[in-house]
C-alpha cells in the first residue's frame, strides 16, 4: 500500500511485528538540558564590581528639600484618581443632560397637531444636542488637560530637583 503526498509516491513503513504496534516501548525520561556556561569575559569578578563603586563618603548627601520619589509617585497617582473622578462626573452629567433633552422633546412631541410643530421640535432638539456636544467635548478636554498637568506636576518637580542637583545648580 502506498501513500500519495506532496513529495510523490512513497511506500508506507510496515511494522515487522503486530505486537510492536499494540505495545510500544516505554519512552525514556527526558533529560533536563544543562544551562549554557557564560563566557568568562562577560562574568565580572564580584570584588571588582564592589571596588568600582564610589566610597560612601564620596557620595554627596541629598538636600533636605528633595521629595522622596515614591511620595512623588503617590501624589501623582492621587491626582490621576481625582482627575478621572472629575471626568467621570462630567461624562455622567453630559449623559443626564442628553436624557433630559430627549425626554423634553418626547413630551413636546406628544402635544403636536401639525407637521410644522414636529419639524420645529426636532430642529430645537438637534440644536440643543449639537450645543451640548460641543460644550461637553470642550469641558472634557479641559478636564483632560488639567488631569495631565496635575498628574505630571509632582513627578516633574522631583525630576527638576534631581536634574538641577546633578547639574550643580541646586544647592
Amino acid at each position: 500500500m502506498e501513500a500519495k503526498g506532496r513529495r510523490g509516491i512513497r511506500p508506507i513503513a510496515a511494522a515487522e511485528d503486530s505486537n510492536e504496534i499494540a505495545n510500544p516501548p516505554a519512552p525514556s525520561p527526558p533529560v533536563p538540558p544543562e544551562p549554557p556556561a557564560a563566557p568568562p569575559s562577560l562574568t565580572p569578578d564580584p570584588p571588582a564590581i564592589v571596588a568600582a563603586l564610589p566610597a560612601p563618603e564620596a557620595t554627596p548627601a541629598r538636600p533636605e528639600t528633595t521629595v522622596d520619589p515614591f511620595a512623588a509617585f503617590a501624589e501623582s497617582q492621587a491626582a490621576l484618581a481625582r482627575g478621572f473622578e472629575s471626568m467621570s462626573n462630567a461624562a455622567a452629567g453630559l449623559a443626564q443632560g442628553g436624557i433630559d433633552s430627549v425626554a423634553r422633546s418626547a413630551t413636546e412631541l406628544l402635544g403636536v397637531k401639525t407637521l410644522a410643530e414636529v419639524i420645529e421640535i426636532n430642529a430645537g432638539f438637534a440644536c440643543r444636542s449639537v450645543e451640548a456636544l460641543f460644550a461637553g467635548s470642550f469641558r472634557l478636554s479641559e478636564l483632560g488637560v488639567q488631569l495631565a498637568s496635575d498628574t505630571a506636576a509632582p513627578l516633574m518637580a522631583h525630576f527638576d530637583r534631581e536634574w538641577r542637583k546633578a547639574a550643580g545648580l541646586y544647592r
